[in-house]
């Protein structure tokens, strides 16, 4: 899925990334706001998890730490601009990375108690 130009730019953005090993990156794919109705794609937020998995799968293979990477689908939701125009929407269609400092913390949901119970700190 992924276009020959954007490996080559994203080879040397996982280049900078990789050593940053205390950084948890977040990669967030995007679409435009024209709905999707294919087989594989029944709608917006499958096509830009899409994005984001098929980025993310080539840090990993780059050597960014699978365990760093957070996937995140926005479908239509957070333009950067209004989809009035083509080109507009071209620029809406994008693949996002984030780096996050530190450690993160989670909130666990234990089902046998039914209650959020604690805050993790996961390292990196």
């Amino acid at each position: 899925m992924l276009l020959a130009e954007s490996q080559s730019a994203l080879k040397l953005i996982s280049d900078l990334i990789a050593p940053q090993r205390h950084y948890q990156v977040i990669v967030s794919g995007h679409s435009d706001d024209i709905a999707i109705r294919t087989p594989t794609f029944t709608f917006n937020w499958k096509l830009s998890a899409a994005r984001a998995d098929s980025v993310a799968k080539f840090l990993a293979s780059q050597g960014i730490a699978p365990q760093r990477l957070i996937i995140q689908g926005k479908s239509e939701f957070h333009p950067l601009v209004a989809n009035t125009f083509i080109e507009n929407r071209r620029a809406n269609r994008r693949v996002e990375i984030s780096l996050v400092k530190g450690r993160r913390n989670r909130i666990v949901y234990c089902k046998r108690e039914e209650s959020y119970v604690k805050k993790l700190k996961q390292p990196f």
